[in-house]
């Protein structure tokens, strides 16, 4: 099967501005219908950390990016891969669909940035799911 990888918001991009909006626009409308999870590692000069947390609403997400002075979001295959750098390094992420039992699971744990938490859910198709954004929002 042949990989499809499609940008969808690049800062370097002359009309990212644009894009960004889009972005928002978009997001915002699958956060209507579901909530998401963010993890990955945040670059430091400690060296890269553990990051993660829930995205209710698109603020949520812009919290975890406004940090970065260059961001790049991207579908991989369904993959909803988010990164980006700033003066200490990159930070690289993936966002997932809560399914049901995992929007249960993180609401029982009152929606806790707990590692161990973010682990069981993101590692467990009963708790996430692909967000297949370019399908989703593309149709493609």
């Amino acid at each position: 099967m042949k990989q499809k990888e499609i940008i969808i918001y690049d800062s370097n991009n002359e009309a990212s501005e644009y894009d960004w909006d889009d972005f928002k626009y978009d997001f915002s409308k699958l956060l209507k219908q579901d909530s998401y999870i963010i993890t990955g590692y945040f670059g430091s000069w400690r060296g890269n950390l553990a990051s993660g947390t829930f995205i209710h609403d698109i603020n949520d997400l812009i919290n975890v990016l406004q940090h970065l002075d260059y961001i790049q979001i991207k579908d991989s295959n369904g993959h909803l891969m988010v990164t980006g750098s700033h003066h200490d390094g990159s930070d690289n992420y993936e966002i997932k669909r809560l399914t049901n039992k995992g929007y249960e699971l993180a609401s029982k744990n009152n929606f806790a940035k707990n590692r161990k938490l973010h682990n069981a859910i993101t590692n467990n198709n009963f708790y996430s799911s692909l967000p297949k954004y370019a399908q989703k929002v593309y149709g493609i």
